[in-house]
């Protein structure tokens, strides 16, 4: 109110200024040029005139002043508690933690509480007062803040120091978490496979001309720390192994993530086969090291299956599946590329597909084929070959060849093959050997024997003055006893005895029993 009546004066003044220099303008205009010296006298007189208003102007501008003096002083004593509570005044305008105002703060509300996350140890508290003149104390930084509360006081005196205001703030530190599992685990931008945050291991394989992968881990926990992740550069042959440590928010909990970077071995050179088939069957005589082959099959067979393993499961085999054949030879390539793919080697199959009817003859014990002796590709009215060897299986023995598994009939290799024929082997398990051999007497020339009777078998003795070799027959029967004599006198004679039975046409022997040993007086 004050401001407001001075500008008003001063504009009124102002104002006749103005007036009175635009009213002696006009009236010099009027005055004729030939009066100069008048008007000379006439100016002088009207300067004279000028400087009189100017003081008179000056006078009562000073009064005017005087006058707003006294007007103001007059509110001033209207509105004597507008001053004094001002002075007295110990309100906080704005209250800061770190730059950024209390949420709903309010200058008549005193306690306030402010949440901080774990990883903050400091907080800076800032503060602007209404009356910048007040004095204040408790602002400033503050470190080393445990977690949960810290309780700090800004406290607030007025200008005149007769009020006196605290604000209270809690500033609580929130407890660092425990989490330590990730989110996620990638080896060159890809997840490992199979990744869960509770699995702790796993293991990559990558080519050997690969050195170097770049591992990056996400932890579930953004407040986490991850150390042992980033490029890993020469890689040996073979595993690297290289932990992840993932520490939780709250510096005492971890967890060990490992991954183990198997490098291979350089690419093999491995070209060389490990078996060859046609139609299922083996080719006789096959080598890894012999590359060229000849097979004789029907006239009906008007395709073949060609089967092959490499040595190397990571070569490559081209040529193989089925392949039709024509009659005559057909040259059929098996190539084996190494995993290199450099290194190659061709087999060559020759399929010989026959021009006249024929008929296989193959050799069977009961519903499997036998490897040996190999299927006998037979012109129609020829005969088959009779095997050259007998044919053997551990603890049995072999009888001979059948046109069944009935085994009523034994195959005649002197038949005329007219269709496709299966011949079967007859195995008999051997019997257990004879236990209870015992000597149940001695004489000058003569050992008396005895041993237990085995149910439907026959008995073969044998003796010798050697533990070892040189034994002779001495008896066949079915009585379980024996009195050998014509022996030398005072000699030392060992005898050992087996089961035997006959079945088509072949004794079918047991082990023999333990040695006895006797001498003769």
């Amino acid at each position: 109110m004050k401001i407001k009546n001075k500008k008003i004066v001063v504009f009124i003044i102002f104002a006749l200024l103005i007036s009175l220099l635009l009213s002696f303008t006009y009236m010099t205009m009027e005055i004729p040029e030939e009066l100069e010296s008048i008007n000379e006298f006439e100016s002088a007189k009207e300067l004279e005139s000028a400087k009189e208003l100017e003081s008179a102007k000056e006078l009562e501008s000073a009064k005017e002043l005087e006058s707003a003096e006294e007007l103001e002083s007059a509110e001033e004593l209207e509105n004597p508690d507008e001053s004094s509570s001002f002075l007295s005044n110990a309100n906080l305008a704005d209250l800061k933690i770190d730059d950024v105002s209390i949420p709903n703060f309010a200058p008549d509300i005193y306690s306030y509480t402010y949440n901080i996350p774990y990883l903050m140890t400091s907080v800076f508290i800032s503060i602007t007062p209404e009356n910048v003149k007040t004095s204040f104390s408790g602002d400033g930084i503050k470190d080393n803040l445990s977690i949960g509360n810290n309780q700090f006081i800004i406290t607030v005196t007025s200008e005149d120091n007769t009020t006196t205001k605290n604000y209270n703030i809690n500033i609580i530190r929130e407890r660092g978490s425990n989490v330590r599992n990730l989110s996620d685990l990638q080896v060159d931008g890809v997840t490992v496979p199979n990744f869960s945050p509770t699995t702790t291991s796993y293991t990559i394989n990558i080519p050997n001309t690969k050195t170097s992968v770049d591992i990056t881990a996400q932890a579930l926990d953004p407040n986490a720390t991850i150390t042992g992740t980033g490029v890993k550069r020469s890689l040996l042959v073979g595993n690297n192994r290289f932990p992840i440590l993932v520490t939780a928010e709250n510096g005492t909990s971890y967890r060990t993530y490992t991954v183990n970077i198997n490098r291979e071995k350089a690419l093999s050179k491995e070209v060389n086969l490990k078996d060859l088939k046609v139609d299922g069957v083996t080719i006789p005589s096959f080598s890894p090291h012999i590359t060229d082959y000849t097979v004789n099959v029907l006239r009906t067979s008007s395709s073949v299956r060609i089967a092959a393993v490499s040595r190397d499961s990571k070569a490559k085999i081209a040529g193989t599946g089925t392949q039709n054949v024509n009659i005559g030879n057909n040259k059929l390539e098996i190539t084996v590329t190494a995993e290199n793919g450099i290194n190659t080697k061709v087999y060559v199959v020759n399929i010989v597909r026959s021009a006249v009817t024929e008929f296989i003859v193959t050799f069977r014990e009961g519903s499997r084929s036998l490897v040996t002796p190999h299927p006998q590709i037979v012109r129609n009215n020829a005969k088959a070959i009779r095997p050259p060897a007998a044919m053997t299986k551990i603890g049995y023995t072999f009888i001979d060849w059948y046109t069944s598994t009935k085994f009523t009939q034994k195959f005649k290799f002197s038949t005329k093959i007219t269709k496709h024929t299966s011949v079967y082997a007859r195995f008999v398990r051997n019997p257990v050997a004879p236990t209870g051999l015992v000597i149940t007497g001695t004489k000058t020339n003569s050992i008396s024997l005895r041993w237990n009777k085995t149910s439907g078998m026959r008995y073969e003795l044998e003796y010798s003055t050697h533990p070892n070799k040189d034994f002779k027959k001495v008896k066949k029967g079915t009585r379980n006893s024996h009195v050998q004599s014509k022996l030398k006198r005072n000699t030392t004679y060992y005898f050992r005895l087996l089961n035997f039975r006959r079945i088509g046409g072949k004794d079918v022997k047991s082990m023999y029993s333990s040695t006895v040993v006797a001498r003769t007086r």
